[in-house]
């Protein structure tokens, strides 16, 4: 699951709110933070607000710059750190009105019991922020609202459904591409989550895997916790810094985890503007005005911070940009619901199949698979999301003429009705980010024609996918080491896929004799066995031709948009590999490895991985023509029901602290996450207990 979107054009830069206190009042001594010899924290509390406002002090103490970021960008103050990259957030989050969003949704939409824990969320937060001054980041931020930490959901959402690409497109001069916003050949999202219930694996007992891809750094790396209250509340999982509960992760009863999915949630508008007035468009006959609203921003720039103002249009379809004279308004899922916070909490107090469904029910999530695992031998997938429903009559494929309500949805689809698979007779569900319609063993699948609403949806699949499954056809009975094999896989399948070219087979088919300056890594790749490992040499010439065609295909949009990459661009992308590592190792034979290092602080080790394998690594461009991985492989949990109960078996791809003075800075790096190893973890007090190094109070 990867939260990444590329930056607006420069030319689209050139509030400051208060906030009341919250009334929660929990008290920090009803609070134990337990941390194992990891770091880790496992948090105890009385109630359920008592464990949430742990978890507020215990991610603070670890990661308190990037969970302020994520603040910031509800506050729209982004910039004022991050300078341009961070203003360009906060003008998102004023054009979508996402803090409105929230004010107009809270009293209705936020339930009575669910408000206190939002409430001692932000308590905990704003007792730290007042506990350490020197690591707050501004001035005037503190202390934060839940209507705040709502914000940070909302726009986390929005960019999950892919808002931020379209408006890419307006800005790309591509409004009406017709591939799907998430086909981009920069998009390095990705995630893998499978299961096996008792009748597919060797012992009996019940398989799952959370391996969510993620950036490796900043404000979407995962950090792990376990929260517990006597309240019934006891999840062990992954979060983003900033969230209020787990978001994926397991309990006593049940495990789930999230891969992004692609069904169509954004739709776009161009409308009938009045010739007589540039801010009136054509609705139902009738000239409309658009609302225009002035947009104050602040961009750090150097040491100074420099005062940017610009315009936030709104329509009734939505946000709405003017480019080239021409006006776009968008209409997205993500900006009905304020509910995902509740949701995922909902979701972490599930004890059965019927209480998690119940949870998805409250439609918080607008977009994200759903791979869930019981004790109870219950196995299940969903290509969540609120679908609108939609009228027939239009192309909802291409871009709208906004201009008409026929096509203003204002409805979605209930659950039930969206693309889902349940206790499927072959034993195991999956998604890697591939298509609903392939989920489970042949056979098992959902049949697209039950499912119209989603005819939109994310079409293929991918290396992932198929490398999964053909390991899966080679076994009829799952052991528990085949698990550990499938997840740490790093092969391509027989023929390797690139999701945004349908020749790309055609790169290992070259002719020597065409191209002799490249003849040799021709033959390499030709020769090549599929593997990213670091001692690769073929993986290393790979990863870098991969790179470089899709760079080629973004600029040469009739590339991406035909899927039919020539012959000559696949030769000219060896050429650069070949040139690229002759120029900075001396020579075109360099181990991956040696040119593909995993980077924290002064420290970098070499990796191994590559884009779209199951041990995925995305990597960009570093130092003395080494690459930096930056996305993917980051936290793994392994969960395993049997009558013992859970047991759990995690890593993270650097440790539980984001301080370099922190033994637990990169220790799981060293030790787990490069080597292929996990900890063992359970849920029950007695073993917290037992496994604890250091236990506190928070503020102790």
């Amino acid at each position: 699951m990867h939260l990444t979107w590329r930056s607006f054009p420069l030319g689209l830069l050139f509030f400051n709110l208060t906030v009341s206190s919250t009334f929660c009042q929990v008290n920090p001594t009803d609070i134990t933070i337990h941390r194992d010899e990891w770091g880790v924290p496992h948090i105890m509390g009385k109630t359920d607000a008592d464990a949430i406002y742990g978890l507020a002090w215990a991610n603070s103490e670890d990661d308190f710059y990037n969970l302020q970021l994520n603040l910031l960008m509800a506050r729209g103050r982004q910039g004022e750190v991050l300078g341009k990259n961070g203003a360009i957030v906060d003008y998102a989050t004023q054009l979508l009105r996402a803090r409105e969003q929230v004010e107009s949704r809270i009293a209705t939409d936020i339930s009575p019991s669910y408000r206190p824990i939002l409430e001692a969320y932000v308590q905990g937060i704003n007792d730290y922020a007042a506990a350490h001054p020197e690591e707050v980041l501004l001035d005037g931020v503190f202390p934060v609202s839940i209507t705040d930490a709502l914000v940070g959901y909302v726009m986390s959402t929005a960019f999950l459904s892919g808002i931020a690409a379209n408006i890419v497109n307006i800005f790309d001069d591509a409004p009406d591409a017709p591939t799907p916003w998430s086909l981009r050949p920069d998009d390095t999202r990705g995630s893998n989550g499978f299961a096996f219930n008792s009748r597919r694996t060797a012992d009996g007992q019940v398989y799952f895997v959370s391996n969510s891809h993620q950036p490796v750094e900043g404000p979407t790396a995962w950090y792990e916790a376990h929260i517990m209250s006597e309240e019934g509340l006891n999840c062990h999982g992954a979060l983003f810094p900033g969230g209020a509960s787990i978001f994926a992760g397991a309990n006593p009863n049940l495990a789930w985890m999230h891969t992004v999915n692609f069904p169509d949630l954004v739709d776009v508008y161009e409308l009938e503007m009045n010739p007589e007035n540039k801010l009136q468009y054509r609705f139902d006959g009738e000239w409309k005005t658009l609302e225009v609203r002035k947009v104050k921003l602040k961009v750090k720039v150097g040491p100074v911070k420099i005062g940017v103002k610009r315009k936030a249009h709104w329509s009734v379809y939505g946000p709405t940009l003017e480019h080239k004279g021409k006006f776009y308004s968008f209409r997205t899922p993500a900006l009905h619901t304020i509910k995902a916070a509740e949701q995922w909490f909902t979701m972490n107090k599930a004890r059965n199949y019927t209480e998690f469904y119940d949870a998805l029910r409250i439609g918080g999530l607008p977009s994200l698979n759903v791979i869930y695992a019981d004790r109870r031998d219950t196995l299940f997938y969903a290509s969540n999301g609120l679908y609108p429903v939609r009228n027939s009559d239009f192309d909802w494929s291409r871009i709208l003429k906004g201009n008409t309500s026929n096509n203003r949805w204002t409805e979605f689809y209930p659950l039930e009705e969206v693309p889902q698979v349940l206790c499927p007779p072959s034993g195991y569900v999956f998604n890697m980010n591939n298509t609903p319609f392939n989920s489970t063993g042949p056979g098992d699948n959902p049949r697209r024609s039950d499912f119209p609403m989603s005819r939109h949806n994310y079409q293929f699949d991918n290396n992932r996918s198929l490398r999964f499954q053909e390991m899966v056809a080679e076994k009829a009975q799952i052991t528990w080491d085949d698990l550990l094999r499938f997840k740490y896989d790093d092969r391509y399948p027989d023929s390797v896929f690139i999701y945004f070219i349908a020749n790309a087979q055609d790169l290992f088919d070259l002719s020597e004799t065409d191209y002799p300056d490249i003849a040799e890594p021709i033959r390499m790749l030709r020769e090549w066995d599929r593997r990213g490992t670091p001692d690769s040499e073929a993986a290393a010439i790979f990863a870098l031709t991969f790179y470089r065609i899709a760079e080629r295909a973004r600029e040469a949009h009739a590339y991406f948009v035909n899927r039919e990459y020539p012959h000559a661009e696949f030769a000219e992308a060896i050429r650069y590999a070949k040139k690229q590592l002759e120029r900075k190792f001396g020579s075109y034979r360099v181990p991956l490895g040696e040119l593909q290092r995993l980077v924290r602080g002064d420290h970098d080790y070499p990796v191994g991985g590559l884009p779209d394998q199951i041990r995925t690594m995305y990597c960009k461009p570093w130092k003395e023509g080494k690459l930096r991985a930056d996305a993917g492989d980051c936290y793994i949990q392994f969960v395993r029901f049997s009558e013992n109960g859970v047991d759990m078996y995690t890593t993270n791809v650097f440790g539980a602290s984001n301080h370099s003075e922190s033994p637990h800075y990169k220790d799981q790096m060293e030790k787990l996450f490069l080597p292929g190893k996990t900890r063992h973890c359970r849920l029950e007090k007695a073993w917290v207990r037992e496994h604890a190094v250091r236990s506190y109070h928070p503020g102790e």
